[in-house]
């Protein structure tokens, strides 16, 4: 993509010393798009970027108009972008677009068995992730790269689960753990509620440094029940999921909002029909994961759904 014409801006004078350039594409199917300087409350500094909704962008720096790097997630629509002037005293920004089914993407699946493959499991159960590509169109590339056994912790520890995720050079990142991190029995495992936090906060740097967006969910209930009641186990864990997605201004999928109110409506009996085994209170039959999955894909971000097709499940 061309970036042929340029507009400059030198704001005084309240930021005598700051140059901000802005790059716009005239690229036909960029012909809605908007990118401009404001000022914003307490008078600080915001770009504002105006695409149409069939088109989704990323906002991009650079320091000299050769080398540009990412400074934002994907986003679609209107958004507004705060502007650091205390960094550098000049930078030029530019829209990333692309144009939604004709560019294919490509979306990484990280987290542990609750979303891992069946393969990755116990072969004919598993998590919730190898139901979703039935859901998507083949423009979007869906690597489930998700693990049993594996917590926040483990994750950033082993070189090799960092190593596949770079390697695959995503768009966009599901971020899907919490069951290791608050149910494991080992120490080595396990992680407090402070350090969970922490090390999803690392995740999502790591996802944005090499300029894909992550995606934060909160964790699949499992289908505990005590007295025809179900157990809240990974509560905790989910409002810190939605609390970092605010913090970190993160796109947010509530899985387990969706599923505890579907497993609770389901009760005891219900849910054996989507257990991977009648004593597996965990994971997921090919009912279960699909059923599950049903519930996800309505919650993707906009940018997403348009790769999204119906699927009809069984009575």
């Amino acid at each position: 993509m061309e970036w042929p014409n340029t507009f400059s801006r030198e704001l005084n004078p309240a930021f005598p010393c700051l140059l901000i350039v802005l790059v716009f594409s005239l690229s036909p199917i960029a012909n809605a798009e908007t990118l401009r300087i404001e000022y914003g409350t307490e008078g600080t500094l915001q770009i504002v970027a105006q695409v149409e909704d069939s088109m989704g962008f990323q906002l991009e720096t650079s320091s000299n108009g050769f080398d540009w790097s990412s400074s934002s997630d994907h986003w679609t629509g209107h958004k507004i972008f705060p502007l650091p002037t205390e960094v550098k005293s000049h930078a030029l920004y530019r829209l990333k677009i692309w144009e939604f089914l004709w560019d294919p993407i490509r979306l990484v699946i990280i987290g542990d068995s609750t979303i891992a493959s069946f393969s990755m499991v116990y072969g004919k159960s598993g998590g919730w992730g190898q139901a979703l590509p039935d859901f998507f169109s083949q423009d979007i590339t869906i690597a489930n790269q998700a693990q049993p056994g594996i917590s926040t912790k483990i994750f950033l520890e082993k070189p090799i689960f960092l190593h596949n995720l770079l390697t695959a050079k995503p768009d966009f990142v599901l971020i899907h753990f919490g069951y290791m991190d608050a149910g494991s029995q080992r120490e080595d495992i396990r992680t407090t509620p402070v350090e969970y936090a922490e090390n999803i906060r690392t995740i999502v740097g790591k996802i944005r440094g090499i300029g894909g967006t992550p995606i934060l969910c909160t964790p699949v209930t499992t289908t505990l029940f005590v007295n025809e009641t179900l157990v809240p186990i990974l509560a905790v864990h989910s409002k810190n999921i939605r609390q970092l997605a605010t913090e970190l201004n993160c796109q947010l999928i509530d899985v387990y909002d969706v599923s505890f109110e579907l497993f609770k409506d389901l009760g005891p009996e219900g849910t054996l029909h989507f257990r991977g085994s009648e004593n597996d209170q965990l994971h997921f039959n090919k009912e279960g994961a699909k059923a599950v999955a049903a519930l996800v894909a309505p919650l993707f971000p906009t940018f997403l759904k348009a790769y999204q097709r119906e699927v009809v499940l069984n009575p």
